[in-house]
């Protein structure tokens, strides 16, 4: 791993790999938005489709849902949103147990917007996540999947808190707030 120092205070850890791929020159990470935290609304006014249809309009204003280019760039994908019920349950260990469903959203904006609009934004993901949380009483994981590399996961806590999965590196079933992505 090649270590970043941000701000001089923090370090952030990215692979050489995806330094090449993205060919970064300057990476700049607000060292603010870790570790994020959004605290979930007690109770929503708003149904979880008009949830998830809400969030998609916003990540899809900030250029984050669809692609904005050549329709042949290589990068290119089709947005999308699915539900899954056995994500948690094959993967984690000691997760929330009335909540089962993972959220997985499908981002196709270009690798380098979402990496450093997006991913680079806990704070932003936690809280969109949270405002999915405060509306679906199923939904436990909120996973933003980037169209190029990767993924970044958003669990439900007890606590009645949206947390961002910190990266680690197993190959088995992982403790709630983890995750490994290749």
């Amino acid at each position: 791993m090649l270590s970043i120092k941000i701000s001089c205070q923090k370090r952030i850890y990215v692979s050489l790999a995806t330094i090449i791929a993205f060919n970064f020159t300057n990476l700049k990470v607000n060292a603010q938005n870790f570790p994020a935290i959004a605290t979930i609304p007690l109770s929503s006014q708003i149904s979880c489709q008009s949830s998830i249809n809400k969030v998609v309009t916003i990540l899809d204003q900030r250029g984050f849902y669809r692609y904005r280019g050549s329709s042949t760039n290589r990068f290119r994908r089709n947005p999308s949103v699915e539900i899954d019920q056995s994500y948690i349950s094959q993967n984690y260990y000691q997760y929330p147990k009335n909540r089962l469903e993972t959220l997985h959203f499908y981002l196709a904006a270009h690798p380098n917007r979402i990496w450093l609009g997006l991913q680079s934004s806990p704070k932003f993901m936690a809280s969109q996540s949270a405002t999915i949380f405060s509306s679906c009483p199923k939904i436990g994981l909120f996973i933003f999947h980037n169209s190029f590399e990767g993924m970044s996961p958003v669990g439900y806590y007890s606590d009645n808190t949206a947390r961002v999965f910190q990266w680690i590196d197993l190959g088995r079933p992982y403790q709630w707030g983890y995750f490994y992505s290749t």
